[in-house]
């Protein structure tokens, strides 16, 4: 009884370490995905980002004036 389950623990600890190694070793980093963009998709990008942080950026100036008061 005892070897069935120390095979099943084994067993299901490889499958899972070969699973995260895949994750780990196939998907790409943040970094690797923006480079692979084509250049006007990147220009489309990061004006996104600075549009989505200057919101950002009032929605935090509105919460510190709402503690002040």
């Amino acid at each position: 009884m005892s070897n069935k389950w120390t095979k099943a623990f084994l067993y299901s600890g490889l499958i899972i370490g070969t699973g995260y190694g895949l994750l780990k070793y196939t998907t790409p980093t943040p970094e690797q995905v923006k480079e692979s963009l084509s250049p006007e998709l990147r220009k489309k990008y990061e004006k996104a980002k600075r549009n989505s942080q200057k919101e950002a950026q009032k929605v935090q100036e509105c919460i510190d004036a709402a503690k002040e008061k």
